[in-house]
């Protein structure tokens, strides 16, 4: 690896993953920056997640882009019974999940919430938001990785 460019991690709310992707690829530290989202999915290609990487890349001269999954940390969401209970709010919303895409990238609420189950379509899918966004500039080096107990294994890997 290059220790002059600056490298963006996309990972999941657990710090763990991101520690064991740093030791394995041996970054040098004052050039790593981090994003932390839940399980680390673009699930929109112009949400905040893709704005933030945007940002970086322009601001603080981002290089190369490593989404971190792990199919170990994977949880469901419950949906608390109050809003369970209210079932013209959950119509609603199932409404809009299955008739406004892209603006909703699942088919329902509790979809939506949980993300992805698959880690490694995932991954791609989040590989190809960031690729085939207009913003993004010619020659960012994108990864998807996925962490398994103590390996590290690259499922995808693009340059735009």
């Amino acid at each position: 690896m290059n220790e002059e460019k600056n490298i963006l991690i996309l990972s999941d709310l657990n710090t763990h993953l991101e520690n064991q992707l740093l030791k394995s690829l041996e970054f040098k530290p004052g050039k790593v920056m981090t994003i932390n989202s839940y399980q680390a999915e673009i699930s929109h290609a112009y949400g905040d997640v893709m704005r933030s990487i945007i940002i970086a890349i322009y601001q603080y001269n981002v290089h190369e882009i490593y989404i971190i999954g792990s199919s170990t940390y994977m949880h469901t969401i419950e949906l608390p019974k109050s809003i369970v209970n209210n079932t013209e709010k959950i119509q609603t919303l199932d409404y809009l999940f299955r008739n406004c895409k892209p603006e909703f990238s699942s088919d329902n609420i509790v979809d939506w919430l949980n993300g992805e189950n698959d880690i490694d379509k995932s991954l791609k899918a989040s590989v190809n938001h960031i690729s085939n966004h207009p913003l993004i500039p010619i020659g960012i080096k994108i990864n998807g990785v996925k962490i398994k107990k103590n390996e590290t294994e690259v499922v995808i890997e693009q340059t735009t």
